[in-house]
């Protein structure tokens, strides 16, 4: 891809502004499906190109908002990432979901296959699928397994593109600056956890970001408002203390 391609995080800020205003069928923000969806493909496919890895975030733009494919063009995307957008999109003439995921299926475009069983692994999750409706929740499990269970099979036939572009290992430094006693609290944390400290603070730091993501800033409490909220309290203490007795 060309130096001035959109990065993954432009393209997943972007995939949030054009779905600010979408909820899934829970009633939750919709960028949460679209973030689960590209760990879905990471965690499926660990050599997903990055064509398909900026297709995750963006697979439901052309079907499900005004974005057309000449807009994602004129962004700067590569044409692989448009066609494999494109191919996610349900068109109007198929008579029945699992028709479209026949005629994908047929198709033998690995990379939209691969974005589609991400897309499903979400989709036909149970724990989103226990918030709806105990018949619509049935009848959705139906429908995506027998989805998943079709274009996993042409999978199987077509190869799973492991002669494509390989993925990338990004790895991005990061440098805390902590005190000695909060070293200590991770370190503590951490072994009664059972990870590394490193380990600790990336998956945690990561739960929490999912969390934000998927459930929205005020639904989480993060201990930092916590902390300001104490602040008076605390500062009042200090000041009770340090007041000499008469």
């Amino acid at each position: 891809m060309s130096g001035d391609h959109p990065t993954l995080e432009e393209t997943a800020a972007f995939a949030g502004m054009l779905h600010a205003a979408q909820t899934d069928k829970a009633g939750l923000p919709y960028i949460g499906h679209l973030a689960r969806v590209s760990r879905h493909l990471a965690r499926l496919f660990p050599n997903a190109t990055l064509a398909e890895r900026h297709a995750a975030w963006l697979h439901d733009s052309l079907e499900d908002t005004p974005t057309t494919a000449e807009d994602l063009a004129a962004r700067g995307y590569d044409p692989a990432v448009i066609a494999i957008v494109a191919a996610l999109t349900k068109p109007a003439d198929v008579p029945s979901y699992q028709a479209w995921i026949e005629r994908l299926a047929a198709s033998g475009f690995v990379s939209a296959m691969r974005v589609k069983l991400a897309d499903l692994s979400d989709n036909g999750d149970p724990a989103r699928l226990a918030k709806l409706p105990p018949e619509k929740a049935s009848s959705l499990s139906r429908r995506y397994g027998r989805a998943m269970a079709t274009l996993s099979a042409a999978l199987d036939t077509h190869g799973d593109g492991d002669d494509e572009e390989p993925r990338a290992v990004e790895l991005v430094p990061v440098t805390l600056s902590i005190t000695q006693a909060d070293h200590l609290a991770f370190v503590f944390a951490a072994a009664e956890a059972g990870r590394t400290v490193e380990d600790f603070i990336v998956e945690e730091a990561l739960y929490l970001a999912d969390m934000i993501v998927a459930a929205g800033r005020d639904n989480v409490r993060l201990a930092r408002d916590g902390r300001a909220r104490a602040a008076p309290f605390h500062e009042a203490l200090r000041r009770g203390l340090e007041e000499p007795e008469d």
